[in-house]
């Protein structure tokens, strides 16, 4: 009688601990699911952000360089506005920005070796004379009494 009432307390904590188990299994899988639909949403509303500027960027890039051979427009309802860019200036402004972001960092690098042959010359040929001939003594000071 005693062995089967200890068997049933042994069952009965391995029932417990494998109910604490599962709970903490179904915990951990609750906030994984709540982070994959997260990351769902961010990816849903980046793609949709980049959907609109690649949109953005194709008619940038259209009013830019019309096409010298266009097609007649299949679209019964043509556009009332001749130019789809409402900012044309936009990408030659930003065309420019580039060239001067480019042109800085080109200067900036020219200056770089340059200051390095500089260095390097004087290390190597500027020096030479001054291991000729040793510095002058100093003078003695004179204690006046």
């Amino acid at each position: 009688m005693e062995k089967g009432t200890d068997k049933l307390r042994e069952a009965y904590r391995t029932a417990m601990e494998t109910e604490s188990v599962g709970a903490q299994v179904m915990q951990d899988l609750h906030e994984q699911r709540q982070t994959l639909e997260r990351s769902r949403g961010r990816l849903a509303k980046a793609g949709a952000g980049l959907a609109r500027s690649s949109r953005v960027l194709k008619t940038m890039g259209r009013s830019a360089h019309p096409n010298p051979n266009p097609k007649p427009d299949p679209d019964p309802n043509p556009n009332p506005n001749p130019n789809p860019n409402p900012h044309p200036h936009l990408l030659k402004t930003m065309g420019r920005r580039a060239l001067a972001n480019k042109l800085i960092l080109w200067c900036m690098v020219a200056f770089l070796l340059l200051l390095i042959m500089m260095l390097l010359y004087l290390e190597l040929f500027g020096n030479s004379t001054a291991s000729a001939s040793p510095p002058p003594p100093m003078p003695e000071m004179v204690e006046d009494s």
